[in-house]
């Protein structure tokens, strides 16, 4: 039986490449797909636009010839399907490699051919691949219009290449390829005639003969490295459309959709781009008035989301409205009949207001809407690589602008608002597939799921918290009135007048106390010495005086130092040396309290174990009676408040008053419990514990309580003269936010300057060893000179080793991260802490910090950090009679610098990051600050752990991390 098969013209070329790919854009991200299959870490596009010629290089593997003839020019080949041609990849790099097999093949359709037909008439293909005497580098021409023949096949159309040992192909060689088609043309009978061949044939040989020549005049220095060049001639009006600057709209120049293709390309929320793609027009670089957005953009946003959405539709994260941080979590519904889950997937967006709603300065809205108008929309990138159309402002595939047409009230969100990204992996949401012409997604179920998903998402985040009437309304709601700090400032200033009045009696009072403590502290044990050695019958009440002595000792106490504050008043604001100045009467403040607390315990548990040994069935009941007497005390105190309170607001009284007084008198019970009373055994213990407890309640009473009330209080006042504070913090809110572009600007200077300072006397002396020595051996000569001179150069040395220690600090932050590890921190702060500036601490590293791998990581910014924590440490381990150490361990995502210092005390723990504030005498209050803000610009994190975990020591513990996205 005779067999027939299909034959395959040359047509089909022709149009696969018109209906296969959809426009000039897709077809760009074909090619930039194309490179990164190849290996390549970038890429250029250099588009000469008075020749009609783009230039499109990438710097991957290459292309060996045969891969050319029988891969390239082979439509819909497997090669990009199974595992990786091991031989092609002899000449790959480490990176290359990794690229190469972690990730999947992006063009493995086969039809990245195609996407070249579609922007040129013409292509010269110039691939390189291998080293030294196996070097393979072929030059290839195809002349596109050959392919609409209508009755030519495949294998009849004229592909002239070259293969080139060392040089680079010049004009010459490129011409003689033309000359050889031209030559096919004439002598073959398949293109004898005329009607559409002849009009075919005469215009393939106008392109040929003058058409394409002052582009290839331009061609003298193609790349010699490894790679693939397309140099795609006659390029079409498609193309050139696709790159035509658009007229202005509200003042700014959109970005051409190709261009736009390129540079959204990546991810552009990931520090580290799969490839970095550049544009050139006639070989200049692209103006920096069209960068993308950048990671830090995010945070600058009016809104902020981060949501992750699991394959059965669970959604968690964290939503920033404004400066209010709220976690999400949300159970999508169950999905209609035909639609299926699309599977797990991520979505990262900011959201800019209008210009009446935005809280940011005028010149960042600006900057930001100005990027709105050009690069606004929701992009999906599915393994870091992005999905066309998706992003376009004229592809609502969200329904975003179709349900604001119903109430932009209710459904707020509008993608001409917003620039973000949803990520998905070809791994996780396989069910996903992108059509033949890369136009998107096909509208399977997994699609209308995904679809779904977004809608449904945005829908709930609108009426939860955005839209005009949320359920969750703002906890702070834009301000009309913006002039309330004139209002204030006579308030302001009258507050700071009683301020400094009464912190100068407060300085002059508490060496007073302090004197006055230790005076009575001394009287009440005297005393409870006398009863051991008085006659028995005297004994019950030299004891019963005693403990009177010892009632108004904690008596005198608590009122001497219930009268000096521990806070600043929300009104007053100190300059510097104020601030110094405070900060060392707190630390003397405390030190006087805790010094009291634990004398008053001490001298509870002896007369404990006097009257256990002098009644002893009322070995505790006195103990038990002050504490019931203390409860009491705080409980008829905080109804004053109360009372207090409900005369000024009652409307607010009705609700939360009670609710807070309650939860404080609980806050007080809870430092000592009845439970734990019940399992102490021994009187003595159990007595000091009690008084201890109660000392430290009448404190907590005075440094909590009575603060709160009194802020209330004017609060009050102010509500009566129809003011409040949140004016007056609205007002300096947006005046600091004028100042933040400077304080980043300046932040990464005051580090390395922070760094330089603690090394710099150690730089004075050696240079001041080196001047003396130098002076000296002038007057002598060779023998007497050599050892002065051997002396002069171990300083020189010396001084060579310090400068040395500033090298980790060269890296800027935009620049490229580095690979370090936990051991080069060690070095580090071994090199900077000599023995004599740790002053006796030792410092340990566990061996799994020292293992610890940072990858592309900004070094300089981590080792300051780590720096400002140990300097930190070494001042307060100094405070502390135990074994002084600083530790440094892994933990979780990062690692752990703990010390055997004092602690970080329960009301400093919120503040510590804020900038100016310090408890050192002579510290700055700028180093946590500067640190956490630099860390968090270079993708780290800094917090301070109110758990202790494994490993860190008992003082104050930092976690410093990397967070996983």
């Amino acid at each position: 039986m005779r067999t027939a098969s299909f034959q395959t013209r040359g047509r089909v070329i022709d149009l696969l490449g018109r209906e296969q790919i959809a426009d000039a854009p897709a077809a760009i991200s074909e090619l930039l797909k194309n490179a990164l299959d190849a290996g390549a870490t970038k890429t250029e596009i250099n588009y000469l636009k008075d020749k009609k010629c783009i230039v499109v290089s990438d710097f991957g593997l290459g292309m060996r010839q045969s891969d050319l003839l029988e891969k390239w020019l082979v439509l819909a080949t497997e090669s990009k399907r199974g595992e990786p041609d091991t031989d092609w990849m002899e000449y790959a790099s480490p990176e290359q490699r990794k690229l190469i097999l972690d990730q999947p093949p992006l063009g493995e359709k086969g039809i990245g051919r195609l996407a070249v037909a579609a922007l040129g008439r013409a292509v010269l293909v110039w691939s390189r691949w291998g080293k030294g005497k196996n070097a393979e580098k072929t030059l290839l021409f195809v002349h596109w219009d050959l392919f609409r023949h209508p009755r030519i096949g495949l294998d009849d159309a004229p592909i002239p290449f070259e293969r080139f040992d060392d040089e680079t192909p010049g004009v010459p060689a490129i011409k003689r390829m033309l000359a050889s088609v031209k030559q096919s043309l004439v002598e073959s009978p398949k293109w004898k005639g005329g009607g559409l061949v002849g009009e075919l044939r005469e215009k393939i040989i106008a392109d040929l003969e003058s058409g394409f020549g002052d582009a290839i005049q331009k061609l003298d220095h193609l790349p010699s490295d490894n790679g693939t060049t397309f140099v795609i001639l006659g390029a079409t009006d498609e193309f050139e459309e696709s790159l035509r600057k658009a007229e202005h709209r509200n003042g700014v120049l959109d970005t051409p959709e190709s261009l736009k293709t390129i540079l959204a390309f990546c991810d552009p929320f990931c520090r580290k781009k799969r490839i970095n793609a550049k544009y050139y027009e006639d070989g200049k670089e692209l103006q920096d008035d069209f960068a993308f957005w950048q990671p830090d953009d995010l945070r600058a946003a009016d809104h902020e989301i981060d949501l992750q959405v699991n394959a059965d539709g669970y959604v968690s994260g964290r939503v920033r409205r404004y400066n209010e941080r709220i976690d999400y979590s949300f159970q999508l519904p169950e999905l209609p009949t035909r639609v299926c889950s699309p599977g797990p997937l991520r979505i990262v967006l900011g959201y800019i207001t209008g210009k009446e709603d935005t809280h940011l300065t005028p010149e960042v809205w600006a900057a930001l809407n100005s990027r709105l108008q050009r690069y606004g929309g929701l992009y999906v990138y599915r393994d870091g690589i992005r999905v066309m159309p998706y992003g376009r402002t004229d592809f609502d595939y969200a329904k975003f602008e179709e349900r604001r047409s119903l109430n932009a009230g209710t459904y707020f969100f509008s993608h001409r608002r917003m620039f973000g990204a949803i990520y998905l992996t070809k791994k996780e949401n396989g069910a996903l597939i992108e059509k033949a012409g890369r136009e998107g997604f096909i509208h399977n179920g997994a699609y209308r799921g995904f679809t779904n998903w977004l809608e449904r998402i945005f829908v709930d985040l609108a009426k939860s918290y955005f839209g005009t009437d949320p359920a969750m309304p703002h906890k702070h709601p834009a301000r009309k009135k913006r002039n309330s700090v004139e209002r204030l400032q006579s308030k302001a200033k009258a507050a700071k007048v009683e301020f400094r009045r009464n912190f100068g009696s407060w300085q002059r009072r508490l060496p007073i106390v302090r004197e006055d403590i230790a005076r009575r502290v001394k009287e009440v044990s005297e005393r409870l010495k006398e009863v051991g050695n008085a006659p028995v019958k005297e004994r019950l009440e030299r004891l019963q005086t005693a403990m009177r002595s010892l009632d108004q000792l904690q008596s005198s106490f608590t009122t001497d130092l219930a009268g000096m504050d521990t806070e600043v008043p929300q009104l007053v604001s100190l300059d510097r040396d104020e601030l110094r100045n405070f900060e060392a009467y707190i630390s003397d403040r405390s030190s006087v309290e805790s010094h009291a607390i634990r004398h008053i315990a001490q001298l509870g548990a002896r007369c404990a174990q006097l009257i256990g040994s002098l009644k002893p069935n009322e070995d505790d009941n006195w103990a038990e009676e002050k504490l019931t007497k203390a409860r009491e005390h705080f409980k008829v105190s905080l109804g004053k408040q109360v009372d207090a309170f409900t005369q000024g607001a009652n409307k607010i009284i009705l609700t939360r008053p009670p609710e807070w007084a309650k939860a404080q008198s609980e806050s007080l019970e809870e430092i000592v419990s009845a439970a734990e009373l019940a399992e102490i055994k021994d009187p003595s213990e159990k007595a000091r514990r009690i008084l201890e407890s109660v000392a430290k309640q009448e404190m907590h009473y005075a440094d909590t309580v009575v603060p709160f009330w009194r802020s209330v209080a004017m609060q009050l006042e102010m509500l009566d003269e129809a003011e409040g504070t949140e004016e007056l913090l609205g007002d300096i809110y947006r005046r600091t936010e004028q100042l933040e572009t400077r304080t980043s600007i300046v932040s990464e200077l005051a580090q390395l300057g922070q760094i330089v300072e603690g090394i710099d006397h150690e730089f004075k002396q050696l240079f001041y060893n080196a001047d003396q020595l130098l002076k000296e051996i002038q007057p002598y000569v060779r023998v007497e000179g050599n050892s002065r001179v051997e002396h002069l150069k171990a300083c020189l040395a010396a001084l060579e080793n310090k400068q040395n220690l500033l090298s980790p600090l060269y890296q800027r932050r935009t620049g490229a991260g580095f690979t370090f590890y936990g051991s080069d921190i060690q070095g580090f702060i071994d090199r900077l802490y000599s023995d004599t500036r740790r002053q006796g601490t030792r410092i340990d590293y566990s061996d799994g910090f020292k293992k610890l791998v940072f990858h592309d990581a900004n070094q300089a910014t981590v080792f300051a950090a780590a720096a400002n924590l140990v300097s930190n440490s070494l001042y307060w381990v100094g405070k502390t009679s135990a074994e002084r150490r600083i530790s440094f361990h892994e933990y979780q995502e990062g690692f752990i610098v703990s010390d055997s210092g004092p602690g970080i005390s329960k009301r400093d723990r919120t503040r510590i990051f804020e900038a100016f504030f310090t408890r050192r005498p002579s510290g700055r209050g700028l180093g946590l600050y500067i640190a956490r803000t630099n860390l968090e610009a270079a993708g780290f994190k800094i917090e301070l752990l109110d758990t202790r975990p494994k490993g860190a020591l008992t003082g104050a513990v930092f976690y410093l991390y990397q967070p996983i996205l």
